[in-house]
């Protein structure tokens, strides 16, 4: 029997959504869980380098390491993002834009990436010198989530201090710390290796 062109375009939109989805990487029933973010975020006081030093699993930078983002400010008021990583020997980059929407959230966007939409950014807390904790989700009708959590500091390695008050901030707005993965800060370069790619999406 023969779909019809509604039938076509709806399993294309749920399939685009599912993709979506699936770039955070732990799945959840229901829709996004309810969390806290910073209040009178700073966003002077947050630009610059951040390190990741833990993160739920992310599709993007499976096999990646010496993984970074910086933001800076645009002249008409948007926050740029340059995220980088280092991939088999190779430094691979990508470049966004993000957007406040309210204190603490923002929605950014990347070039160069299919199914362009804004992903939700959102710090939960931050105290803007020694670490940030940074959480996105994306729910499908309500019905199922997907979820990432990453840890962002100011240096590739952090005391266990500053981790531990990362994990309380996790704990507080219900996020299992037992997802999360540490980012591969050995040996990192301090110039460009030969060649710049793309982060492959």
């Amino acid at each position: 029997m023969m779909m019809s062109v509604t039938s076509i375009r709806c399993l294309v939109i749920v399939f685009a959504t599912i993709l979506k989805i699936t770039k955070a990487q732990i799945p959840g029933i229901g829709g996004c869980p309810n969390v806290h973010v910073v209040q009178n975020f700073d966003l002077h006081r947050y630009l610059g380098l951040w390190y990741e030093v833990k993160k739920y699993p992310f599709i993007f930078t499976l096999g990646g390491k010496c993984i970074t983002a910086e933001y800076g400010l645009n002249a008409n008021g948007t926050v740029s993002v340059f995220n980088k990583q280092i991939r088999n020997g190779r430094e691979e980059t990508i470049l966004g834009s993000a957007r406040i929407i309210r204190s603490g959230v923002l929605g950014v966007t990347f070039s160069n990436v299919p199914f362009q939409t804004e992903a939700n950014y959102n710090v939960l807390d931050t105290d803007y010198q020694s670490y940030a904790v940074v959480y996105s989700c994306n729910s499908f009708l309500s019905l199922v989530n997907g979820r990432i959590v990453w840890i962002l500091t100011r240096t590739r390695f952090p005391s266990q201090a500053v981790i531990d008050k990362a994990y309380q901030v996790m704990r507080s707005n219900g996020l299992s710390t037992s997802y999360l993965a540490s980012t591969d800060n050995t040996d990192c370069p301090d110039e460009l290796p030969n060649g710049i790619d793309s982060f492959r999406y």
